[in-house]
C-alpha cells in the first residue's frame, strides 16, 4: 500500500508537465480521496480545494460534484 501515494505523485506530475488541466483535477481529486481515506484530513480537504478550483476552471461539473 506504500507505493499507492507514489502512484498518485507520479500521475501528478506528468499531467502537471504537460498542462493536462483535466488530468489534474482527477489526479488532485484521488489524492485527496486517499488521504481521506487514510484520516488524514487536512491535507485530504487541501486536495479537494484544488480539485474543485481546477474543475471550476475547466467547466468539469462532474469532478466539481465529486470534488465537493
Amino acid at each position: 500500500m506504500t507505493e499507492i501515494p507514489d502512484l498518485f505523485y507520479k500521475a501528478l506530475h506528468i499531467r502537471d508537465s504537460i498542462k493536462h488541466k483535466y488530468g489534474l483535477a482527477t489526479s488532485t481529486l484521488h489524492l485527496g480521496e486517499y488521504y481521506q481515506s487514510i484520516g488524514k484530513d487536512s491535507i485530504a480537504i487541501q486536495y479537494g480545494k484544488q480539485s474543485r478550483d481546477l474543475a471550476i476552471e475547466i467547466h468539469d461539473n462532474e469532478d466539481l460534484l465529486q470534488a465537493y
